[in-house]
């Protein structure tokens, strides 16, 4: 680069040297002619020389006829100024130009594979962490290269890349995505009078809404539903950009606009969608770029991170039959089995109508692999039979290749039937197995339920922290604080949660999400009930009326018969139907109690589950069922604590036996607690102002 800059400066010293010995040559004419015009004239005068100078010569050597003769040193020539000047002016040129082309540009690397790992930059190594995906670095113009390691999981040897990269001397960015996971977004922002302008439908609030569609299923927005103002990129490794104004960094919140009736003013900005799922990317990608992109994409997830669910949550969502196919192919011979891969390809078959021929499919496959856990867990899965479906999840458990995710569904099992011990040691088993399974809110309702209680609080905190934007969670662990009496120290908690809550929310679904207030007004209601003040939590419920369920709910509590009744017909079909009941036959109305409950099952033996249905239909008829019957069904300890109590109260023989059975499953701090517990306290609530 230097020797060409060189090679310029002397052909620009070279012609400014020509220029001058032009001039300098027809100079020296002109003083030739001069002086010999000035000899002659002093020959034809009979004048002799001057003193000292030879005849012929007096102007020899001089600028003109007077004075003494003055010899011209080669530094004072014309030529050779020039040719300095000329080297002085061109180096100076090209050293500004080889330092503008030779200043260091911007680098950036982002992570979209949700796992950090390692990044080596022309030897030097960084570290791209999940919780930093965005790496700055200054590269000089020129190549470089760029090597990435990172684990694929389920996979024996991890995944590699190593590229290099071109650094142009102009003024554009270089975007290196070595994962190709990554959903990169350019997006023009307009400013309007010192007021920033954003379209709601930003990437992220998008991929939130497409995630959301991935679920139901329904036709695909036509890409005309997309904002112009939004590019997507994705499934590159390398970008190239102009320079934005704000580059993976918050774009100002307003900026000065002067000027004109309206004036306006645009800014770009380059960011990576930094929450979106991969059904939401998937999503977003096909609604900007695609379908052939969005499958790209998903492939790419696939191959990198075959045991990860919110990957293979993606694949069921958007992938039709034939491409699932494809996409399963991918891992579907990797060894040992991938139990989370297969049983998405179960599903997704089941729910295509495409599972013909699955159980001989695994069955051959279980004959070549007998101590594959995974292969026999998916034949559990295949099999109707529960004897034989918990069967083959215990051997599942237990093979020389155990299979963590048998212990997770096992211990669900326990939990459902109340056997929470056996559960959390299920669930323990798993986590040491690398379940990919969210794990600690189940966990913290295992510990509250075996009486761990302050276990249960650092676990429910850390499942807060992990999953900031889930509402049973929050629900859950605000429940447990309030209820844990932890004064003004709780109460600070229970703030933090909430906040954490709500910019989770903000980030999933846009700065206008219109049920962001209603949210936190909810998680207040819960962590006032889990305290047990009853006044400020029917105070909170009331605030929140306009919602079906708090109508209801707050009917229950004030004891309004009628309305609770009434709110049956409104509400989902689940075992809480049964508290109007309750509620009556604890206040000693008799009539308001069968009213309800003539209500209220017609509504479960409809619509709800199995073993809901089945209960109803003994509480209807006045068959009653044993203790250990109800116990063993699968039924969630939230709803099989209401089927106690309202056995207890319909089968007034063994009440206490019921009612001890209810308190057991009585552990979450989430309404109806307080409810069911004042139900079956000693002392009756008073008849008095009640509304039948």
């Amino acid at each position: 680069m230097m020797l060409y800059f060189v090679i310029v400066a002397a052909i620009v010293a070279a012609v400014m040297a020509a220029k001058s010995k032009r001039q300098t040559e027809g100079l020296d004419k002109i003083i030739e002619r001069r002086r010999l015009r000035m000899s002659q004239g002093a020959q034809v005068a009979g004048r002799d020389a001057p003193e000292g100078v030879p005849p012929g010569d007096s102007l020899a050597g001089t600028d003109s006829g007077d004075g003494p003769a003055r010899t011209r040193q080669w530094w004072q020539k014309p030529v050779f100024i020039g040719s300095v000047a000329g080297v002085v002016l061109a180096a100076g040129i090209g050293w500004m130009v080889y330092d503008a082309n030779s200043k260091p540009r911007e680098v950036v690397i982002v992570n979209g594979s949700g796992a950090g790992y390692s990044v080596v930059v022309d030897g030097v190594a960084y570290e791209l962490p999940e919780s930093g995906p965005v790496l700055k670095l200054e590269c000089k113009p020129g190549d470089h290269v760029v090597e990435a390691t990172f684990a694929g999981a389920g996979e024996a040897v991890p995944l590699t890349y190593s590229g290099t990269f071109n650094v142009s001397a102009d003024d554009w960015v270089t975007v290196i995505n070595p994962d190709r996971l990554a959903v990169i977004y350019s997006q023009s922002i307009k400013y309007n009078r010192h007021y920033k302008y954003l379209s709601e439908f930003t990437p992220e609030s998008a991929a939130a809404l497409m995630e959301a569609l991935g679920q139901s299923r329904p036709s695909i927005p036509r890409k005309s539903a997309a904002d112009p103002d939004i590019k997507i990129h994705a499934n590159a490794q390398i970008y190239k950009f102009p320079r934005p104004h704000y580059l993976f960094e918050p774009p100002a919140k307003a900026i000065p606009i002067f000027g004109g009736d309206d004036p306006t003013q645009a800014r770009r900005l380059i960011d990576i969608a930094r929450d979106a799922t991969p059904a939401g990317a998937a999503g977003i990608i096909e609604l900007y770029n695609g379908r052939k992109a969005m499958l790209e994409y998903l492939m790419e997830c696939g191959r990198r991170n075959p045991k990860k669910m919110s990957v293979l949550d993606a694949a069921e969502a958007w992938l039709n039959p034939d491409e699932a196919r494809e996409f399963f192919a991918m891992h579907l011979d990797t060894s040992p089995a991938i139990a989370e891969w297969h049983l998405t390809r179960v599903l997704h078959a089941r729910n295509h109508s495409r599972d013909a021929g699955l159980v001989s499919d695994y069955k051959a496959r279980l004959e070549k692999n007998p101590g594959d856990g995974a292969l026999l867990y998916i034949m559990g899965w295949l099999t109707s039979d529960f004897e034989e479906k918990t069967d083959y999840w215990r051997r599942a458990a237990s093979a020389p290749v155990p299979c963590a995710s048998a212990h997770w569904t096992l211990g669900e099992i326990d939990w459902l039937a109340g056997r929470f011990a056996d559960a959390l040691a299920r669930l323990e088993r798993a986590e040491a197995g690398q379940v990919p399974f969210p794990t600690r809110l189940r966990k913290a309702q295992l510990l509250l339920a075996v009486g761990r209680v302050g276990e249960a609080l650092e676990e429910g905190a850390a499942a807060c922290e992990a999953m900031p934007a889930d509402l049973d969670c929050a629900k859950f662990y605000l429940g447990m604080l309030g209820s844990s009496g932890a004064g003004r120290q709780g109460e600070a908690r229970a703030d933090k949660i909430i906040q954490d809550y709500r910019d989770a929310i903000r980030k999933e679904n846009g700065p206008a999400y219109a049920e962001l207030s209603m949210d936190a007004h909810v998680l207040r209601f819960f962590h006032a009930y889990g305290s047990g003040d009853e006044a400020l939590s029917l105070a909170m419920a009331s605030f929140l009326q306009k919602d079906t369920y708090f109508q209801w709910l707050v009917a229950l509590m004030r004891r309004h018969h009628q309305e609770a009744r009434d709110g049956i017909a409104r509400v989902e079909a689940n075992a809480q139907l049964l508290l109007p009941y309750i509620v009556a036959m604890r206040s000693g109305d008799d009539t308001a109690a069968d009213l309800a409950l003539s209500a209220a099952i017609p509504r479960l033996r409809a619509d709800g589950s199995a073993w809901i249905r089945l209960v109803a239909g003994c509480i209807e008829d006045k068959n009653e069922p044993s203790k250990e019957a109800v116990q063993s069904m699968l039924i969630a300890p939230d709803e099989k604590r209401v089927l106690f109590c309202a056995l207890g109260w319909r089968f007034p023989e063994n009440r206490e036996t019921y009612f001890a059975e209810a308190r057991r499953n009585n552990y979450n701090p989430v309404f109806p607690k307080w409810l069911l517990e004042k139900s079956m306290s000693e002392n009756k609530i008073p008849v008095s102002g009640q509304r039948h």
